[in-house]
């Protein structure tokens, strides 16, 4: 996927979910958004660990996105189902762990930087990933409405951090 086209649509996520039809709303009061990005990230966990993938895409609201670390465009409930069922398959017998690093509203939302590990008895191994999380309120709760999960490693020719 063109790294242009990443940013764009990862940009035009972040407008669509942090402005609420008219105008930008402040965020609820309550708990803080790294609170809840990490509450949600909790039930992600345990949900993932269940190995259910019909309900690892219910924590998604109905129209969401995902794209995943090789680009793949994934998007609404029953499209994400039958994703998780064919990843879960590719995994094996897994375990997975996602901690959220930093979280901050935007509009009635919240954006997270979480990171992952999941440890397969498949091919793949360990697998360490970045997700990008834009997070919705709906309903009493909150739900996952565009996650953009990227490996970690550098690209080819890529220099190392500083």
């Amino acid at each position: 996927m063109d790294m242009r086209y990443a940013t764009t649509a990862f940009a035009v996520m972040l407008a669509v979910a942090a402005a609420p039809a008219g105008a930008q709303q402040k965020p609820a009061p309550g708990p803080t958004a790294m609170a809840r990005a990490t509450a949600l990230t909790d039930e992600v966990n345990a949900t993932f660990n269940k190995k259910d993938p019909a309900a690892v895409a219910a924590l998604f609201t109905t129209d969401a996105l995902l794209v995943g670390p090789d680009g793949t465009r994934v998007q609404g409930r029953k499209a994400l189902t039958a994703y998780f069922t064919t990843t879960f398959g590719f995994w094996g017998n897994f375990t997975y762990k996602a901690e959220v690093k930093e979280a901050h509203p935007i509009g009635s939302g919240m954006w997270a930087d979480v990171t992952s590990t999941i440890q397969t008895s498949g091919p793949a191994g360990t697998l360490k990933s970045h997700l990008a999380d834009i997070i919705v309120p709906v309903g009493k709760g909150w739900k996952l409405r565009f996650v953009s999960v990227g490996p970690d490693a550098a690209p080819p020719g890529m220099p190392p951090p500083k």
